[in-house]
């Protein structure tokens, strides 16, 4: 025998991976083969899908994912004949490319897709062979290993749908929107995007590469990413929300621009938030535009707007009705011209259900998106990024969620860990500011943006009250503004999406104590398939901040998802950069 020991005889194995023992009619699954042996440095595979009633009947098709696998096709005399749509049987195997040579030992995972049939047809076999191979280029001395993988179709009784909501998209008039979803799952995630309009009726936008759509549905491969962009090219302007149903995790972000003023603001999937949401606001100079959506199909909703100073005196009091399934938007407008009332809390509630809020603060020619506050868990609360100095400034805003007065602390820290003393507008020079927020009133912290040289760090926010907040950084030469969410917990595993031709800041910040973090950074293409990985090291105490690298000129390669992770938890911050705008994006724990 030309072969090592004989079949299945050396210290090797071959395993499947079909993210489980079941398959979903119809549903593209990815499929993995592993092969093994301490003794090897070269690998190889064979895989093939039959029915368990009837192994010389196909079970699906295979597809190659990338570059390192190939199909094949028999007829039922099992010899091979050119493939067609409809193959009597089919086999998925390497290529000689992607017929790697190792390190001895090292192993091959080699990946591809299988759909299963459209229908229930029983137990499905995947029968795999490995080849674990010596490299000398002839038979002997390799090892082959063979194993199979019995799957049973799901359960017909539909998985539970998630709604998640986007307060609101704009197109047309120099306007436009592009919504980012991010599979969060260990299998495909379909979904459903519905666009709304203000009045709660259907939503047709003109999408670039797909027509003009009110609803789009897609799924999304393990570990990809979708972009779906309004042409903007309406001349009028509309305005409205969007829903995303799933049976899977999927999170994202909706971006929408002003081609015009060259300007962002991102605006957050959100599941839940509540029956009352608080939006800080400074009429000192500033503007606050507030978007409203009302999700329920059956009845309109009469929202409440509470208008509060820093203090959380009452300036004003009204009501603003949102249709049923419908959206509204207005900019605010403070009745009060009193120094004292220019900066303070919005305060929108309703008697019953929910309402989803969103704010969009104007500065000066920039805007950025503020979200709504709900009331927060007292416990020490992360800004993953902060900068100050070289055109620089940062603006943190606190808001007191709770029913009783707030005492905090706000700490500054360095990229090294040690103490960021800034110089605020009001000439003091800390690197902690200590004071107390009245029950609805707010606080605000902010840098003078002068020094000459630019230094960044990140924050945390200590409290035993319930205390919300967010910290804005502005260019102040290109005159543009991000919002930094502030957070109660990080994670272990952080993705945010990422597009070449754009520009991707990233901000890390480890706020253990004692611990330095390894975290490990890996680029997936929309879907799902690999780039790049690598590593990369965050002290305790400390911040990290740098531009993302796409080594891949592939075009398949320029969207996808950058994917952080390590065993302890980290806070982590996308800024998105578009032709002189910049946003920031909320990184996406899985």
């Amino acid at each position: 025998m030309p072969y090592g020991a004989g079949l299945n005889a050396g210290a090797g194995s071959v395993a499947i991976d079909a993210g489980g023992t079941t398959y979903t009619p119809g549903v593209k699954q990815r499929v993995k083969v592993t092969v093994t042996d301490p003794t090897q440095r070269k690998w190889g595979f064979q895989l093939t899908a039959r029915l368990a009633s009837n192994s010389k009947t196909r079970a699906g098709v295979l597809t190659a994912a990338d570059a390192t696998t190939q199909v094949l096709c028999a007829g039922a005399n099992t010899l091979e004949v050119p493939c067609n749509a409809n193959p009597v049987l089919q086999y998925i195997e390497h290529t000689l490319s992607g017929s790697k040579t190792t390190a001895v030992g090292a192993g091959e995972t080699f990946e591809f897709d299988w759909t299963p049939p459209a229908t229930d047809v029983g137990n499905i076999i995947l029968y795999a062979a490995g080849n674990a191979a010596n490299a000398n280029a002839i038979e002997s001395g390799d090892n082959i290993y063979t194993t199979t993988l019995t799957l049973s179709a799901a359960s017909t009784t539909p998985p539970p749908t998630t709604t998640q909501i986007i307060s609101h998209i704009a197109d047309g008039a120099r306007w436009k929107t592009t919504v980012i979803l991010i599979n969060l799952d260990s299998v495909p995630a379909a979904f459903t995007l519905n666009l709304w309009k203000d009045n709660g009726t259907a939503f047709p936008i003109s999408l670039t590469g797909r027509g003009t759509l009110a609803t789009v549905s897609d799924t999304i491969p393990v570990g990809g990413s979708r972009t779906i962009e309004t042409s903007g090219t309406a001349s009028a302007l509309t305005t409205g929300w969007a829903e995303v149903i799933s049976s899977q995790a999927v999170g994202g972000t909706a971006i929408f621009r002003d081609q015009t003023l060259a300007q962002e603001a991102a605006v957050p999937l959100l599941m839940t938030v509540g029956a009352r949401l608080l939006l800080p606001f400074d009429t000192g100079g500033l503007s606050l535009g507030v978007a409203l959506a009302n999700p329920s199909q059956t009845q309109s909703t009469v929202v409440s707007r509470t208008l509060r100073n820093s203090q959380g005196a009452v300036i004003s009091t009204d009501t603003v009705t949102v249709p049923q399934h419908g959206h509204a938007s207005f900019v605010l407008s403070n009745p009060s011209s009193k120094a004292e009332d220019q900066r303070g809390v919005l305060d929108v509630s309703v008697a019953s259900g929910q309402i989803f809020a969103l704010g969009i603060r104007g500065n000066n020619g920039a805007f950025t998106s503020i979200e709504a506050l709900t009331p927060q868990d007292p416990k020490t609360k992360v800004i993953s990024h902060i900068a100050d100095g070289a055109r620089w400034k940062t603006t943190i805003i606190l808001v007191n969620t709770d029913s009783v007065p707030a005492p905090f602390t706000v700490n500054f820290w360095k990229d090294d860990g040690s103490p960021f003393t800034v110089t605020l507008v009001d000439g003091r020079k800390l690197a902690s500011v200590t004071d107390t927020i009245p029950v609805g009133g707010s606080r605000t912290i902010e840098t003078d943006g002068t020094a000459s040289a630019l230094t960044t760090g990140w924050t945390e926010v200590l409290s035993a009250q319930s205390i919300g907040g967010t910290a804005i950084f502005r260019d102040q030469t290109l005159k543009q503004e991000a919002a930094v969410p502030m957070l109660s917990s990080g994670s272990t595993r952080l993705v945010l999406p990422f597009q070449n031709g754009l520009d991707l800041g990233i901000a890390l910040a480890n706020a253990n104590m004692t611990q330095d973090l390894g975290i490990t950074r890996t680029l997936r293409n929309e879907q799902g398939q690999l780039i790049t990985s690598d590593a990369l090291t965050v002290s305790h105490r400390s911040h990290t901040a740098f531009l993302l690298a796409n080594p891949s000129t592939k075009p398949e390669d320029q969207r996808g998802v950058v994917e952080f992770s390590a065993t302890n938890e980290f806070f982590d911050l996308g800024i998105r950069g578009n032709n002189g705008a910049f946003t920031s994006i909320r990184a996406l724990s899985k």
